[in-house]
């Protein structure tokens, strides 16, 4: 295994926690671990990705590992925990993926 991956989906929602926020872009860390946009989300006219009507964007987290080498221990390819953050404005949350 040269990869880990996991997919994930975002929901902005209101206060009561079932009214979609839509059209927002938000603001993604990922405590250094490489993440890109997944197939289907929703670009505004700048080509900027942004939540789709249902207050939803996919994003997929990739932690890669180093090939081994002769002359070097083999990677530690144990999950790991890692921080994903998500920000808008001032409103910010954070959860914990096992990658």
């Amino acid at each position: 295994m040269t990869s880990r991956k996991q997919q994930v989906t975002i929901e902005f929602v209101q206060k009561n926690g079932s009214t979609p926020i839509p059209k927002k872009i938000l603001a993604i860390d990922c405590e250094g671990v490489p993440w890109s946009y997944s197939e289907g989300n929703t670009e505004d006219e700048d080509g900027n990705v942004e939540t789709n009507d249902q207050g939803r964007l996919t994003l997929t987290v990739e932690r890669t590992f180093p090939l081994p080498s002769e002359n070097a221990p083999a990677p530690d390819t144990t999950p790991q925990p890692v921080t994903l953050t998500v920000r808008r404005g001032q409103l910010s949350n954070n959860t914990v993926l096992t990658l």
